[in-house]
C-alpha cells in the first residue's frame, strides 16, 4: 500500500479547504444537532497555515468550540489498548477517582464488534474492532456509571462548553 501521509505528496491548502467546506456542508445537512470541528487525529496540525484554515472553517460554520480555549483538560489516557474490559474499568474508576473539579475531556471511540469494525486497522493496531468494543463496554458498565454518580461527575457535551462563555 503506497504511503497516504499528506506531508509525503504535494498538496494545496485551497484544495484541503474545498474538501474541508463540502465535508463540513454533507454533515450539517445529515447532522443537524452538529456543534463543532474536530482534527481526527491532528491531522490539520500539519502547519501554522492548515492551523489556521481549521479555526476560520470552524468560525465560518459557527462550529467553533474549542476545548483548549475553555481550560478544558484531558483525561489521562489509560495506556494498553489491548486491555481485557475488566482491566479497563477498574483503570477507568480509579482515573475517575483521581480527577480535580474542572472540565475534562475524555477522547475515545467505543464502538460495537461488527464486521465494519473488523475491517479496520494497520500495521501495529490490527485489533481496532476488540479495542473499540472493549471501550464501548468500559463506558457502559453499571460499575462506572455507578462512580460517575457517587462523585458528581457531570457529563457535558462541545455544545455545553458554548454555554459557559
Amino acid at each position: 500500500m503506497p504511503d497516504a501521509a499528506i506531508m509525503d505528496h504535494v498538496w494545496k491548502l485551497e484544495d484541503i479547504e474545498k474538501e474541508l467546506r463540502a465535508q463540513i456542508e454533507m454533515a450539517q445537512k445529515d447532522i443537524p444537532q452538529l456543534t463543532h470541528l474536530s482534527s481526527h487525529m491532528g491531522c490539520l496540525s500539519i502547519n501554522e497555515e492548515t492551523r489556521a484554515l481549521f479555526k476560520k472553517l470552524a468560525a465560518d460554520y459557527g462550529l467553533d468550540i474549542f476545548p483548549e480555549d475553555d481550560a478544558v483538560q484531558h483525561f489521562p489516557g489509560l495506556g494498553d489498548n489491548t486491555l481485557p474490559t475488566e482491566k479497563r474499568v477498574q483503570a477507568f474508576i480509579e482515573k475517575l477517582r483521581q480527577l480535580t473539579p474542572g472540565n475534562w475531556l475524555f477522547v475515545e471511540h467505543p464502538a460495537d464488534d461488527f464486521p465494519e469494525q473488523q475491517a479496520i486497522g494497520h500495521p501495529g493496531y490490527e485489533h481496532v474492532a476488540q479495542d473499540r468494543f472493549a471501550v464501548l463496554k468500559m463506558l457502559t458498565d453499571k460499575r462506572v456509571k455507578k462512580v460517575i454518580k457517587e462523585l458528581g461527575i457531570e457529563l457535558i457535551s462541545y455544545a455545553d462548553l458554548r454555554s459557559t462563555d
